[in-house]
């Protein structure tokens, strides 16, 4: 989908475009509290954004472990296929692929509901957002016009893609940070035994 390198800026650019759009639904556009709501709204997203690529990456560990269970029980029937059909085996070993497929399929199924998910926020929080922050600014205001409900979508729509690109940049963040550490405590140890040997 995007490529972290390309995206550092939206480090610092991500909290400034989220402070300005505020600030113009807020006192510009003369949404008031209204447009905090939506803004919050949005800034939830960023918790909820953490937990599903979590349950993913879990998700996909499952997927990858399945896959090679799969891979490994195929491959000792494949280098004992002869037993396998001198004894007629072969209803039995099929039911053990077979299994391991299914396990496998199900993992995957299960991340792409999880996909279908994150991509089905993505697409429609802007909109539910817009429209917490019509029909609140209508219940307070009474009216709302053409102009401010533009703007409102507009901004609301750079708003989001800043922070959804936040979220990419603290993710990229924290894997490196990570393998880091994962690094400095291979490297200390390699180092440490090196020195007592």
């Amino acid at each position: 989908m995007f490529r972290f390198p390309q995206y550092p800026h939206y480090l610092i650019v991500g909290p400034l475009v989220t402070a300005m759009s505020t600030w113009i639904l807020y006192d510009v556009e003369t949404l008031g509290a209204d447009c905090l709501w939506g803004v919050g709204l949005l800034l939830l997203y960023i918790p909820l954004q953490a937990l599903l690529g979590k349950l993913f990456s879990k998700l996909r560990d499952s997927t990858a472990k399945k896959t090679d269970e799969r891979v490994r029980v195929t491959n000792e029937f494949v280098k004992a296929i002869r037993v396998i059909k001198m004894y007629a085996w072969e209803k039995p070993f099929a039911a053990i692929v077979d299994k391991a497929r299914r396990e496998e399929v199900d993992m995957i199924r299960k991340a792409s509901y999880l996909r279908g998910l994150n991509l089905g926020l993505f697409f429609v929080s802007a909109k539910v957002i817009v429209f917490v922050i019509l029909v609140l600014s209508v219940k307070h205001n009474g009216f709302m016009s053409a102009e401010q409900v533009f703007v409102a979508t507009a901004l609301i729509n750079n708003l989001r893609l800043a922070v959804m690109l936040l979220i990419f940049r603290l993710e990229a963040i924290h894997i490196r940070f990570c393998r880091f550490v994962f690094m400095y405590h291979m490297l200390y140890h390699w180092v440490l035994k090196g020195l007592c040997h």
